[in-house]
C-alpha cells in the first residue's frame, strides 16, 4: 500500500473533488479563489484558521484530517477490507491469523478502523453466527465500544466506523445518536455529501438491526427520521427506494402478510442495474420473515 502522506493542499483538492465542489463553492465567504487555487496546487502553508474554515465547510475537522493525512482514508479502508477478503478466500490465512494481524495494526498505531475493518469482515464470513461468537471478539468490541465512548463530535470517520459495526451496540444508543443528528438537521446544519451518505448508511444500518432484534417500533421511528433529509444528492433514487423498501418490509412483518409494493422496489433496482441488491434484498426480506415467525411460535 503507498505510504506516501500528501500535502495539505493536495487533500484539500482531492476532498473537494470527492463532496462535488468548486473551488468557487469551497471558498466563496472564506477565501478567494485564486487563494484556494495556490494553496491546492502550490502546497503554500496555510493559517490554521482559514484550514479550519475550509475543513468545516466540508464537515472534516482537523483530527479527521491527520488520520486521512496518514493515508487511512475512507477509500484505503475499502483496500484494506479487499486485501483481507483476498488473503481468506485464497486460503492463505485463517479468520483467526487475520485477527490477530489487524490486532497488531491497532498496537502499532491506534486507529480503531482497524479493529473495526475485523469485525465487518469477521461479520460478513460469519453472518448469523457472529451473534454467537462475539464472545470470540471481545478485544475489538471492548476497544470499539471504549473509543465511541470519548467521541464528543461525530466527524465522517467515526460516522461510517461506527456505520460498519452498530451490530455490537445496544439500540439505546442507536437511537441516542440518531436523535443527536435529526437535532442538527433540524437546526439546519450543513452537511457535506459524503456526510449525508454516511449519516444514510447509518440510518438503514440501524433500521436492519433494529428489524433483526424485533424492534418494530424503533424502526419505525428511525425510518420516520429520514424524512428529515432532503436529499439532493446524485444517488438519491437508490436511497429514497431503500426507504420505500424499508416502510414495505415493515408492513409486511407487522400485518405477517406479503406486500405487492417489494416487489415493485426489487424490480426498480434491477432497472437501475442494481442486480445485486435486488438479489441481496430478496434474501433479507426472505431472512427478516423467517426470523419473525419463527420468534412468534416460540413466544406461543
Amino acid at each position: 500500500m503507498n505510504t506516501h502522506k500528501k500535502s495539505v493542499g493536495e487533500l484539500l483538492r482531492s476532498m473537494r473533488k470527492e463532496r462535488g465542489l468548486t473551488q468557487v463553492q469551497l471558498s466563496r465567504g472564506i477565501c478567494s479563489r485564486t487563494t484556494l487555487a495556490t494553496i491546492e496546487t502550490n502546497n503554500s502553508s496555510v493559517n490554521i484558521d482559514l484550514l479550519e474554515k475550509l475543513l468545516s465547510r466540508m464537515n472534516i475537522d482537523l483530527y479527521e484530517l491527520q488520520i486521512i493525512r496518514s493515508n487511512f482514508s475512507y477509500r484505503n479502508r475499502k483496500e484494506i477490507y479487499k486485501e483481507l477478503q483476498l488473503k481468506y478466500v485464497n486460503g492463505n490465512i485463517s479468520l483467526e491469523k487475520l485477527q490477530e494481524e489487524m490486532q497488531e495494526n491497532y498496537k502499532k498505531n491506534g486507529n480503531i478502523a482497524y479493529l473495526a475493518i475485523f469485525m465487518v469482515f469477521a461479520k460478513k464470513i460469519l453472518q448469523e453466527d457472529i451473534k454467537t461468537q462475539l464472545n470470540t471478539y471481545t478485544y475489538e468490541a471492548e476497544h470499539i465500544k471504549k473509543y465511541f465512548k470519548t467521541v464528543t463530535q461525530y466527524t465522517n470517520y467515526e460516522i461510517s466506523i461506527m456505520a460498519s459495526c452498530l451490530f455490537l451496540f445496544g439500540t439505546e444508543t442507536i437511537l441516542m445518536l440518531i436523535g443527536e443528528w435529526n437535532r442538527k438537521i433540524n437546526k439546519k446544519n450543513h452537511f457535506s455529501f459524503q456526510a449525508i451518505n454516511n449519516i444514510l448508511v447509518f440510518y438503514f444500518n440501524a433500521i436492519q438491526i433494529c428489524l433483526e432484534r424485533k424492534d418494530i417500533n424503533e424502526a419505525s421511528k428511525i425510518l420516520k427520521g429520514l424524512q428529515l433529509y432532503d436529499l439532493d444528492l446524485p444517488n438519491r433514487i437508490y436511497y429514497r427506494l431503500m426507504e420505500e423498501y424499508y416502510r414495505s418490509l415493515i408492513v409486511m412483518i407487522v400485518q405477517e402478510s406479503p406486500d405487492n409494493n417489494i416487489k415493485r422496489i426489487y424490480d426498480f433496482f434491477l432497472f437501475l442495474g442494481y442486480k445485486k441488491k435486488a438479489e441481496v434484498l430478496k434474501k433479507n426480506t426472505e431472512n427478516l420473515c423467517n426470523l419473525n415467525k419463527c420468534r412468534d411460535s416460540l413466544q406461543k
